[in-house]
C-alpha cells in the first residue's frame, strides 16, 4: 500500500490488536486501532482508510453496525469482519452492510492482509 493508505483494525481483544497491527508492519502496511466502534468512527472522521477490519461482538457496537455507518463515511472503504462465534447464517446478516469478507477465529493473517490489499472488486465469505 503506497503512501498514507491505513487499515483500521477494530477489536475490544488488546491482544488481537497488537498482533493484528505488528503482522501489518512487518508487511509494510500501516494500520490504525481502536477498541470499539465508537472510537472507530471518531478515527474515520479524522483519517482515511482503505479497508476496515473488524470483530463481530464488542461493547457499545457490533461490527455489523459499525460496518453499515462506517460505509455512510466512506463508501470506497473495503471491510471484513471477524467472529469467533460459529453463526451459521453469516452471510444473511452481512447482507447490505458493506462487509465483503467475513473470517472465522482463529484466522489466517496472511488471508485478511490479502483481502486488505487486494483487488477491490473480488468478495469473499468464508
Amino acid at each position: 500500500m503506497a503512501g498514507n493508505k491505513m487499515v483500521l483494525i477494530v477489536d475490544d481483544d488488546e491482544n488481537q490488536l497488537v498482533l493484528l497491527k505488528q503482522f501489518f508492519k512487518s508487511a509494510g502496511v500501516e494500520a490504525c486501532c481502536a477498541s470499539n466502534g465508537i472510537e472507530a468512527l471518531q478515527k474515520m472522521s479524522a483519517h482515511s482508510f482503505v479497508c476496515m477490519i473488524t470483530d463481530l461482538n464488542m461493547p457499545h457496537m457490533n461490527g455489523i453496525v459499525l460496518a453499515k455507518k462506517a460505509k455512510l463515511l466512506n463508501p470506497l472503504m473495503r471491510i471484513a469482519l471477524c467472529t469467533g462465534e460459529d453463526i451459521p447464517d453469516i452471510r444473511s446478516m452481512v447482507t447490505d452492510t458493506g462487509i465483503e469478507a467475513v473470517f472465522r477465529k482463529p484466522f489466517n493473517y496472511f488471508e485478511v492482509l490479502l483481502m486488505a490489499t487486494e483487488n477491490p472488486w473480488r468478495t469473499q465469505i468464508q
